[in-house]
């Protein structure tokens, strides 16, 4: 309850200035997990494990949860738009070095890569790769929010006891998928 309070607080300091639409939906879509997971009285750790399969893919998933929280003075920590959405951007080394950097655990490139797929494959995040300036073609990736598979329906399913992945959503796709 103290975490929701804290980001009310400073979404209500920033509400006062200038905020666009896209960054408004991104606080709406956090504070309902954040009210999500103190409802159901929910451990962030464990819910985001169970989710991403464990190990990095929770690391990361809580990592992008995080970039996605409002900052101290109400502002999104995620700036880049594109294509109507807000994109956390980064190289697959990066990602591997913050999560080493985050844990007890060691993280490569290609663990980082994996992580990605699950995370992907099961719905709780998109990924794309555009050229961004100097840094060249650079990952972007993003929460999804809602639908089917999306992040709050997931910890929805979570709190209940549910799959965490609804398997009605089929499609000619035979990656893996959490259940």
């Amino acid at each position: 309850m103290k975490r929701i309070s804290q980001i009310l607080e400073s979404v209500s300091i920033y509400a006062e200035t200038r905020i666009n639409e896209f960054q408004q939906s991104l606080l709406d879509n956090v504070i309902r997990l954040h009210s999500i997971i103190a409802e159901h009285n929910l451990d962030i750790y464990g819910a985001t494990d169970e989710l991403a399969g464990g190990g990095i893919g929770g690391e990361f998933l809580r990592m992008l949860i995080y970039w996605s929280s409002p900052g101290k003075d109400g502002t999104p920590r995620l700036r880049y738009q594109r294509n109507g959405q807000l994109w956390w951007y980064s190289s697959h080394q990066e990602i591997a070095n913050a999560i080493s950097l985050g844990s007890d655990r060691g993280c490569s490139k290609r663990s980082s890569q994996a992580a990605l797929k699950k995370l992907r494959d099961a719905g709780l995040i998109e990924s794309r790769v555009w050229v961004r300036g100097k840094r060249g073609r650079t990952l972007h990736v993003r929460l999804v929010w809602d639908g089917d598979c999306g992040l709050l329906t997931a910890f929805l399913r979570f709190a209940c006891g549910l799959p965490a992945v609804s398997l009605n959503n089929t499609s000619t796709n035979t990656n893996f998928r959490f259940t």
